[in-house]
């Protein structure tokens, strides 16, 4: 058989570039690299700046894999975004508030690094997935207050632009984190805080997102299951509250019977939502 076809483009091609150090962090046995992987949808012309999804996976703030979710970041790259997936540190290498000075870092990095990789500094989100949520609403909150801001890069903002929480807690004060800690082997909020919330509340109260809710936020997206035993849906219920009181745009999904981390959040379905968000601040055109 033998055709002659026309091809309308409608999908960009993707590139990938991994293991990018954006920080180095000192350890015990010197200096150890933080890293990120970006996708970036190719343009013919080569000139357009694109909007920037910064992915923050979970991992109970014990472990992360960076890489694990890019297969399912291809949908938002493949519809116009550029993507990184970023590393932080857990809390057996630095207790709080290191991952959020890290995920902020990579913010500032991703701004000085804009032309090189073709991102548009005036349209970066960051989206994770429980301990990656809590980063993201860390990060969303606390804006360009320079508390969590150390390290490279200071000329630049660690501000974003829209904030995707997926099941990620909001709340880590007493009477909240022992609901999440409950059954656990192992306590890792008081191994991310270097102690119990009755010897150290300031520090549980500036780790809280809620403490920083005010007006001026960017807006943001929640997506929580009902049957979460994990983090408990009221906690977005609760922030959801917080947010729309301070005048933030919100949008929030609670899906019906999906547990913490299930596979409801990865369906296209979900996944339209997340763009739908995006694109209403960042595409309106689409």
């Amino acid at each position: 058989m033998k055709r002659d076809i026309s091809v309308e483009v409608k999908q960009p091609l993707l590139a990938s570039v991994t293991d990018i150090t954006y920080k180095y962090y000192e350890c015990s046995s010197g200096f150890k690299p933080l890293k990120m992987s970006l996708m970036i949808p190719k343009n013919r012309d080569g000139n357009t700046a694109r909007p920037l999804l910064i992915w923050v996976c979970g991992g109970g703030f014990e472990v992360l894999d960076k890489d694990v979710w890019m297969p399912e970041m291809q949908f938002f790259a493949r519809n116009g975004y550029s993507i990184a997936s970023i590393e932080y540190r857990t809390h057996n290498l630095k207790p709080f508030p290191g991952l959020i000075e890290d995920a902020k870092e990579a913010v500032r990095y991703l701004r000085a690094h804009a032309r090189q990789y073709g991102i548009d500094v005036d349209r970066i989100a960051m989206m994770g997935e429980s301990a990656g949520g809590y980063i993201s609403s860390m990060v969303g909150v606390t804006g360009n207050t320079k508390e969590f801001d150390t390290g490279e890069n200071l000329d630049q903002s660690s501000e974003v632009q829209a904030v995707i929480n997926i099941y990620g807690r909001t709340r880590q004060e007493r009477g909240w984190y022992e609901k999440i800690e409950q059954g656990r082997p192992r306590n890792t909020t008081e191994l991310l805080m270097n102690g119990k919330p009755d010897d150290i509340p300031e520090i549980y109260r500036k780790a809280t997102p809620t403490t920083y809710v005010r007006k001026g936020l960017p807006p943001f997206l929640l997506l929580h299951g009902t049957d979460d035993k994990a983090v408990p849906v009221i906690q977005n219920d609760l922030f959801y509250d917080d947010l729309l009181e301070a005048g933030t745009d919100v949008d929030y999904y609670r899906v019906i019977g999906a547990g913490h981390g299930g596979p409801e959040f990865y369906q296209p379905e979900v996944k339209k939502i997340i763009l739908d968000f995006m694109n209403k601040y960042f595409m309106p055109e689409n």
